[in-house]
């Protein structure tokens, strides 16, 4: 059956009456003539309220904020004193009349830990007293509720359960409670706690301390330099305007720093911070966590965890920390530090410096003038456009150019150097190397160990440096120094040049070659020996007097001449040409 006594506003303030009306302890400690009589109390001052918002426009936004407790207040003073006073009542002389033969008599019902009918309800039907400081007043003239309780309370009523907190102009200290509440701090330095529930809180302008406590919390730092902490739950962060720091705390956070210099801290687990503009700072700690810098000079850090990092716009800073991670540099010229871990770094826009550090990295330079370097591990290592600098380091790493006129550096262990297009310069440095030129005019230094080296196409410059080598000049014009070792030397196409250096060095001579070439510094008593492919026949000639010798090779089925080579400083004798089909294996 419905209650005696119904509310007649057609808005939520008439729950009111329908919650005084269930509090089950109230109902059991007085009389139902009495209940009837402070709902009737209830229902009028209600309707003050009502038209004082109504008038004034209060509720348009959906929320009664405290600059609206001030206005309602004044307008029933103005306009409804002498009837408000009669309805709130009095409980004096042993006598309780309007809104007070219900008040502080047994109702147990709460709100976040206050009673509905003693405290919350009872500072709503305040409205009308004098407010000092912030306080209602109440008939005796003592202090009753706070402005922003009232605003809090009556919010609450009139949205039908939504919990919303607001602070002042001032500097103030706003708490949730265990509701899913709604903070708004206002202006001043202010410091807001969601506590329990999935709270909303924006903190204004002003220097603010924000934490959103337990809950799957949503922070809007708005204008100032604030601090924001989510707490406990997959929460999401705003920093805005300022220069903000914000911190996830536990479980899966989104982090937006906005505007301002800002500091991202991810926290535990797999998180999402993005720095937004300004000169950022975002670390991500531990989980899995994407990084994404935004517009500005940002420094990100990935932590622990196998993270995502993205510096985008702007000259930025990427370290990688632990685990297995994968770096973008974005636009602007970056740096980006792989550090532990197996990871891939990639520069793409702009002259950017990338750093595999420990494991086996992938780097990328992408467009620009790159700088790359491998670290220790076995690591792959990609200039792609632009004049690229590559360091393979330490490991047995694997270097290639891209196009453009490149510099290759192996570092120590059998590396794998590719020029790629361009005029292109290659290190083997330590190790058994791969040198490979590519298309250009290159020049390749094979260093320290056995190394392999291939010109390919372009007026190549071979050296081998220490130990044995093997020197391939293919197609063009090459320059090949075997230096010092027992080196293998063949020119391939083009005019080719040929010194073997110091040791017992190899010549060899292939139908294709095609070429009018010269070698330098043959001694056959060092052990220097031409092989050529069967099928070639091979006749000598004296030059200058015998100081020269002219070797014709001629295809031995049609006669024709395929190459000639001229040793200066040399007696060659058929001794010293050997044929051997194995040798161009």
């Amino acid at each position: 059956m419905p209650n005696p006594t119904q509310g007649t506003t057609g808005t939520h303030l008439d729950d009111i009456i329908d919650m005084i009306w269930a509090d089950a302890d109230l109902v059991d400690h007085i009389s139902e003539a009495d209940i009837i009589g402070g709902t009737q109390a209830a229902d009028a001052i209600n309707q003050m309220i009502l038209e004082a918002i109504e008038t004034h426009g209060l509720f348009d936004d959906g929320l009664i904020q405290v600059e609206d407790i001030y206005v309602i207040n004044q307008y029933i003073r103005d306009n409804y004193y002498d009837e408000f006073v009669a309805l709130h009542g009095d409980d004096e002389g042993y006598m309780e009349t309007g809104y007070h033969l219900v008040q502080n008599d047994g109702g147990s019902t709460t709100l976040e830990y206050e009673q509905l009918v003693n405290t919350v309800f009872d500072g709503i039907y305040h409205l009308g007293f004098e407010i000092v400081d912030g306080r209602i007043y109440n008939e005796d003239g003592n202090a009753n509720a706070t402005v922003t309780d009232l605003a809090h309370w009556l919010t609450w009523v009139m949205t039908g359960g939504l919990s919303y907190y607001f602070g002042t102009e001032t500097n103030n200290r706003v708490n949730g409670e265990i509701l899913d509440d709604t903070l708004l701090l206002g202006a001043g330095d202010d410091t807001g706690n969601g506590a329990g529930g999935d709270d909303t809180i924006k903190a204004g302008a002003g220097a603010d301390h924000v934490n959103g406590g337990d809950g799957h919390d949503v922070l809007h730092g708005e204008l100032g330099h604030d601090h924001l902490s989510g707490g406990n739950g997959r929460d999401t962060l705003y920093g805005e305007a300022g220069d903000d720091v914000l911190s996830g705390g536990d479980a899966e956070d989104k982090l937006i720093g906005g505007s301002g210099a800002d500091s991202l801290y991810g926290g535990n687990e797999n998180d999402t911070l993005d720095g937004g503009g300004g000169a950022d700072r975002v670390y991500g700690d531990y989980g899995n966590d994407v990084l994404r810098g935004g517009n500005g000079t940002d420094t990100l850090a990935g932590g622990n965890g196998h993270d995502r990092m993205f510096g985008q716009l702007g000259h930025d800073r990427l370290y990688a920390g632990e685990g297995n991670d994968k770096l973008y540099g974005g636009i602007g010229n970056d740096s980006l530090y792989g550090d532990e871990g197996n990871d891939e770094l990639t520069g793409n826009s702009g002259n950017d410096e990338l750093w595999g550090g420990d494991g086996n990295d992938t780097v990328r330079g992408g467009l620009g003038d790159d700088k790359l370097g491998g670290g220790v591990g076995f690591d792959k290592l990609f200039g792609h456009a632009g004049d690229d600098t590559l360091y393979g380091q330490e490991g047995l790493d694997k270097l290639f150019g891209g196009a453009n006129n490149d510099r290759l550096y192996g570092g120590t262990g059998a590396d794998t150097l590719n020029g790629g297009d361009g005029l292109d310069t290659l290190y083997g440095e330590d190790g058994d190397d791969l040198l490979i030129g590519g298309l250009g005019a290159d020049y390749l230094h094979g260093g320290f160990n056995n190394d392999t080296l291939y010109g390919q196409i372009g007026d190549d410059s071979l050296y081998g440096a220490e130990d044995d080598d093997m020197l391939y000049g293919e197609a063009g014009d090459d320059s090949l120094r075997g230096q010092d070792g027992n080196d293998t030397l063949m020119g391939g196409e083009g005019n080719d040049n040929l010194d073997g250096g110091a040791g017992a060095d190899t010549f060899l001579f292939t139908a294709s070659d095609n070429g009018n070439d010269e070698i330098h510094n043959f001694d056959a008593a060092e052990g220097d020996r031409i092989v050529i492919q069967s099928g070639i026949d091979v006749e000598l000639a004296s030059l200058s007097g015998g100081d020269h010798t002219l070797v014709i090779l001629t295809d031995s089925t049609t006669g024709t001449v395929v190459g000639t080579v001229t040793a200066y400083w040399a007696d060659i004798e058929m001794s010293d040409i050997v044929i051997d089909d194995t040798a161009f294996v």
